[in-house]
């Protein structure tokens, strides 16, 4: 558990070290600077700097992000598409007697 919890405050501090950095614009990007705090402080390269920024910002204010919602409707749009593409060719097949 110590283990569990020390690289949870360590991924933390790089969470807010990063903010600071956007905030005081020693930064353009939030993920870069993340990625860059996170090197440091943890040890090795994060893999899903997005997510963890995701996270960390819903924690901080209890609700979804802004982010994670346009990434789940961007999601929900490419699976119907992929739906209605399904159906384009149920129908072709329909057609055809198979």
């Amino acid at each position: 558990m110590g283990k569990t919890n020390n690289l949870y405050s360590m991924m933390r501090l790089s969470f807010d070290q990063a903010l600071d950095d956007y905030e005081k614009k020693r930064n353009a990007s939030l993920v870069d600077a993340y990625s860059k705090h996170y090197k440091v402080n943890v040890g090795m390269t994060c893999h899903d700097p997005h997510g963890d920024l995701i996270s960390f910002y819903d924690e901080d204010n209890s609700q979804e992000s802004l982010i994670w919602v346009m990434y789940y409707c961007s999601f929900l749009d490419s699976l119907l598409q992929h739906l209605q593409y399904q159906h384009y060719l149920l129908c072709c097949l329909i057609e055809l007697n198979f």
